[in-house]
């Protein structure tokens, strides 16, 4: 007897390296709520590598995915020790920023970078 829901069972990582050597990643899923087949492997594909284009648009050294985590582990160094510079700030992230300001008392200091449209946090 068959326990176990249909699952797809795709899924993609994408990953690329600047000039500067920053490695930007993007990863995606089929939809399990979307009917089987109804979402072919290319498209998937064309997916993740539109959402790896945006991260790359975004800027900064980090992934939109990874900024929270990020900044948490600022928050566990001394002070004035880490800096980082991010690209434009997921809503995710500053859901965080605030959690962070609630849970450690910490707030971070923004400097946007216009010449590079990133913002450098410490």
């Amino acid at each position: 007897r068959n326990r176990c829901a249909p699952s797809p069972g795709l899924s993609l990582v994408v990953s690329s390296e600047s000039t500067s050597g920053v490695i930007y990643t993007a990863e995606c899923c089929l939809d399990p709520q979307s009917e089987r087949g109804s979402e072919l492997p290319e498209d998937l594909g064309k997916r993740g590598a539109c959402l790896l284009l945006e991260e790359i648009r975004r800027g900064g050294c980090l992934d939109t995915s990874c900024q929270s985590l990020a900044l948490l582990l600022m928050c566990l160094t001394p002070e004035d020790v880490s800096r980082i510079r991010i690209g434009t700030l997921s809503q995710y992230t500053v859901e965080t920023l605030r959690l962070l300001k609630r849970a450690f008392d910490v707030e971070f200091k923004l400097k946007p970078d216009m010449d590079t449209k990133t913002v450098l946090m410490s």
